[in-house]
């Protein structure tokens, strides 16, 4: 199993950022190929509008779903925010990220102080900020089918890592472009509650869900819990929070599509 982030389109009409062909670890991709569901989903998911909320911002955002021919999903997360935020991946039932692509085009707001004799002038100039960057599983092990099919009242466990570089250019005088690369862990322990009316999550759903939540901590010693609904004829996790060290993301649903 080839792995090439470029083979999906996603429905928003974006190009794809990379052409790169991931090719992921020969395990991991034999243990994928055993656990992946066969059958197509009863309801498949196009879109999801919502809102980001990370402190006091709150983007608009926009999820788009495909199931790919080789069972994975393509995942594409976008938020307009003075500019653009685009990240497409590759991951398993839309919770485990095997290879991700992220471009990023904004403006912000540079402030400073400049001393003038005893007095202080503070100003203010807008840059443009452009990064890209990439991520690509190097490990994956634990209780992988119950977390492809999560049954209500039981418990899953998990753990991947990954390789992850960002290119960061900034434009200005002290502007520049800056290129890092870190790598990363995650082992999670998920709990599965009972079955609930999809329409609790928004009034566009069908079926049922099941909620998911997940704690652990990452390799860097941070510690992350994520809560996710499990979209039972969908077949698919959608994220609905993050808290990594306390520090709270929301994602809030506005709207919903399906496929058919």
């Amino acid at each position: 199993m080839t792995l090439c982030l470029c083979l999906f389109e996603t429905a928003h009409g974006q190009s794809p950022i990379s052409t790169n062909v991931v090719e992921v670890p020969a395990g991991i991709r034999d243990r994928i190929a055993e656990i992946l569901p066969k059958a197509e989903p009863a309801n498949a998911l196009r879109r999801i509008r919502g809102v980001v909320e990370s402190g006091d911002a709150k983007p608009v955002a926009e999820r788009y779903f495909e199931r790919l021919d080789n069972g994975l999903w393509g995942t594409t997360l976008v938020i307009t925010v003075r500019g653009a935020i685009i990240r497409r991946a590759l991951t398993l039932q839309g919770m485990i990220p095997l290879a991700t692509v992220t471009e990023i085009a904004r403006e912000f707001d540079a402030s400073s102080v400049v001393p003038l004799g005893k007095n202080f002038f503070s100003y203010s100039v807008t840059r443009d900020l452009k990064a890209n960057g990439s991520t690509n599983i190097t490990a994956l092990s634990g209780e992988l089918a119950q977390l492809v099919a999560p049954a209500s009242g039981t418990k899953f466990s998990f753990e991947h890592a990954w390789e992850a570089q960002s290119v960061v250019t900034t434009s200005g005088l002290f502007g520049g472009t800056r290129v890092s690369n870190v790598s990363l862990g995650l082992k999670q322990a998920c709990a599965v509650e009972n079955e609930r009316d999809a329409s609790t999550l928004h009034a566009n759903f069908r079926g049922k869900f099941l909620p998911v939540s997940c704690e652990g901590k990452l390799s860097n010693g941070s510690t992350r819990i994520d809560q996710y609904a499990f979209v039972v004829d969908g077949g698919m996790y959608i994220l609905l929070s993050t808290t990594t060290d306390g520090r709270l993301e929301k994602y809030t649903i506005s709207d919903v599509e399906y496929v058919k």
